[in-house]
């Protein structure tokens, strides 16, 4: 992909997946237009959970670029995805969400991420997983605002 600024790209191993302070680092290095910072930790901590749980993944290669009002962030994986976790999201892309958490067999990990993001895509290898998210002007408008003032 090489269309748009690119603003982020890392490549980490399965043990860096562990590490506490991943999700804190790469969250540092994306501008916080498009999402509170606390949504954007829990967007990378369920991506990079799933990544390393049910993709077991051995590297994980992470791309931000901008275009225009939209972010794209783009994590490959080396392994596929479990096929019932790329069952997950393709139920909740269709808007098949269970009623109740226990009839939830799949868990909660894309279900927050497509509430969070603007679309979400799935390779169909399973290895790559695209999350777009969209400038939030009243944040925008918001910062411009106090600094100016």
């Amino acid at each position: 992909m090489s269309s748009g600024n690119l603003l982020f790209a890392a490549t980490y191993n399965q043990q860096d997946l562990w590490r506490p302070m991943l999700i804190e680092e790469i969250a540092n290095q994306l501008p916080q237009r498009w999402l509170a910072r606390s949504d954007l930790l829990l967007l990378l901590v369920e991506i990079i959970a799933n990544a390393a749980i049910h993709g077991q993944a051995e590297r994980l290669e992470v791309t931000a670029r901008q275009r225009g009002t939209l972010a794209l962030l783009n994590f490959r994986q080396d392994k596929p995805m479990q096929t019932e976790a790329r069952a997950a999201l393709a139920a909740l892309r269709r808007g098949a969400v269970p009623a109740s958490l226990l009839d939830c067999p799949y868990g909660l990990g894309f279900r927050i991420v497509t509430r969070l993001a603007r679309h979400v895509t799935m390779s169909v290898d399973g290895q790559n997983l695209q999350v777009w998210l969209k400038e939030d002007r009243n944040w925008t408008a918001l910062v411009m605002q106090e600094a100016a003032g």
